[in-house]
């Protein structure tokens, strides 16, 4: 039992964060401050706050719960790694494998692929794994924005000693979204201090992009490059009709095999085929066979397909140049391989005409879009590595041959001006990284004019 005594406090919605900390502190003697100050529904910017005078009674003890951030494996359902491409579903199966080892043989280890391609379904089996290894062991779970919150929470609250200390006793810790750590340069350094500190912690981290891709502080980025990257891409065709295949065997629902083959090319993510698998049983019923046009109908209802505009804006930052010369009249090499991409991608997710095509890149005829188009589908069989990016962006589907080396074929790339020549004009402005769609050679880092 406690003697109360009610404090109202009106605050700014603006306030900085040091004001309500500051406040929070002056009217709170031990009660978490979400219950001190519970905002009010409807009239945000006003705390209702109780004031602690004397503790009459010792509270009952409560049920030990871990902190925010930490989590038991038993509190997630076991979910499998989504289905990749064979090469890099075997690299992943193999990167769990170490999760069983008595030691870290690579620490850190990190997932990088785009969104849907299993990266938080694999930090959950690492830790079902660790635990089913190690019960006593302490899991710590968290997003970067999560831990860049906590971190931001005990440097305002003087608690940054308790930060750590806590932060230490965990063995394995799982961080997803590092991309959110962007532009929270003190929170880089926090978790490098953390990574630097001698133990046997094995960090596994996930983001959506390389590392160096990822707007990290360059120490951080090498400490992360001192372990083991691995890439996790979107399954491939044969891997998605499988996985239809599967999923409709396990909600009892017939697909005739033209159907599935139609779902497997409208869909690009183990989401989108989980997505549409349960839409069918929900609308088609367990006794009915599933045709193609229900396939379609369901698709469109649920997944239309992306307008013009949005897949020559996806094409043009894609390539580094603008909409507006995509559709004018420039002849430059880049210019022109790109506009032929867009051409075909927007002829495969739409039903437009080639009249109407050339229409809206500048009013070209029929003809010159069927040519673009063309080179284009050759370029795509031939280029792997352009066909990864569009993959990645969601803009294409995964069927192109690989070749050993995928530079090797590219023979129209644009070239580089020496360096004499260009001294001043890379010492006034770096080279901005940039794609092999626009026929510019990649450049990973910035270079040095010294």
């Amino acid at each position: 039992m406690f003697s109360i005594t009610c404090a109202v406090i009106s605050l700014p919605k603006t306030a900085p964060v040091r004001v309500v900390t500051a406040v929070r502190k002056r009217y709170n003697s031990g009660l978490p401050a979400r219950l001190v100050f519970p905002r009010v529904t409807g009239a945000p910017g006003f705390f209702y706050g109780l004031r602690v005078n004397t503790l009459l009674e010792p509270p009952t003890a409560a049920p030990a719960t871990p902190p925010p951030g930490e989590f038991r494996p038993a509190d997630f359902t076991c979910v499998a790694p989504s289905l990749d491409s064979a090469q890099a579903n075997h690299i992943a199966q193999a990167a769990l494998e170490f999760a069983d080892a008595p030691r870290a043989e690579y620490n850190p280890l990190f997932f990088f692929g785009p969104s849907g391609t299993g990266k938080t379904s694999l930090l959950r089996e690492f830790s079902q794994r660790w635990t089913a290894r190690a019960p006593a062991d302490q899991v710590h779970y968290c997003t970067a924005a999560d831990f860049a919150r906590s971190y931001a929470s005990a440097v305002e609250t003087d608690e940054l000693s308790d930060f750590r200390r806590r932060r230490l006793s965990s063995a394995l810790w799982l961080i997803d979204d590092l991309s959110e750590l962007a532009g929270k340069q003190t929170a880089q350094r926090e978790l490098l201090r953390l990574m630097e500190t001698p133990s046997d912690r094995w960090f596994v981290l996930a983001a959506d992009a390389s590392l160096p891709d990822l707007p990290l502080i360059p120490q951080l980025t090498g400490r992360l490059s001192a372990g083991l990257a691995i890439q996790l891409v979107h399954p491939d065709r044969s891997l998605r009709q499988l996985l239809i295949q599967e999923l409709c065997a396990e909600h009892e629902i017939d697909l005739v095999p033209a159907a599935v083959n139609e779902l497997a090319g409208r869909c690009r993510t183990r989401r989108q085929i989980e997505h549409h698998v349960r839409q069918l049983v929900a609308t088609c019923g367990h006794s009915e066979t599933v045709g193609v046009e229900q396939v379609l109908d369901t698709v469109a209802a649920t997944m239309p397909c992306p307008d013009v505009r949005s897949i020559v804006s996806a094409v043009a930052s894609l390539s580094n140049i603008s909409v507006r010369a995509m559709r004018g009249s420039s002849r430059r090499r880049h210019v022109v391989h790109a506009r032929g991409i867009a051409m075909f991608l927007v002829r495969q997710n739409s039903r437009l005409s080639l009249q109407k095509i050339g229409s809206y890149f500048g009013k070209r005829d029929h003809s010159t879009v069927l040519h673009a188009i063309q080179q284009a589908s050759l370029r795509l069989a031939q280029e792997p590595l352009l066909h990864r990016q569009l993959v990645e962006r969601g803009l294409l589907d995964m069927d192109a041959a690989a070749v050993e080396n995928p530079l090797a074929d590219v023979t129209w790339m644009k070239p580089v001006r020496s360096v004499a020549n260009s001294h001043r004009q890379r010492s006034e402005k770096p080279l901005e990284r940039h794609s092999v769609l626009t026929g510019s050679i990649p450049v990973t880092n910035r270079l040095s004019t010294k």
